[in-house]
């Protein structure tokens, strides 16, 4: 009976590894590439991750913001929106692509929702 209990208790562990092996954090995807962004307003840029920041660049200018990425919302810190409120998006995983969704109407307004997809 314990070799039973400790036979099933080793495949469960190893599953969860192998399940946890086989997914990527995302924040840790989108550090490892450079990324072609299209935005719903019509824009374009290239945006590039780092641990904390954000690099963007369009038409040879370049320009850097703070962000974070808490259960699965990309936070702009530097940009916010007319009552002051950190601007937001949901992050949705679509392929290799990551869809960033406005998370309010100004958002969607002002910057759009963005279609990420890796630079080739």
């Amino acid at each position: 009976m314990k070799k039973t209990v400790l036979s099933l208790i080793t495949i469960i562990v190893l599953l969860v590894l192998v399940g946890c092996s086989g997914t990527t954090n995302t924040q840790e995807d989108l550090q490892s590439k450079k990324w072609n962004v299209v935005t719903t307003q019509g824009q374009s840029y290239t945006m590039e991750f780092g641990e904390s920041t954000i690099t963007t660049e369009a038409f040879g200018i370049t320009q850097g913001s703070n962000y974070s990425i808490k259960d699965n919302q990309f936070l702009l810190s530097d940009l916010k929106e007319a009552d002051g409120e950190k601007t937001v998006f949901d992050i949705e995983k679509d392929g290799d692509d990551y869809k960033f969704i406005g998370t309010t109407e100004e958002i969607k307004e002002v910057v759009g929702d963005l279609t990420l997809s890796p630079a080739k």
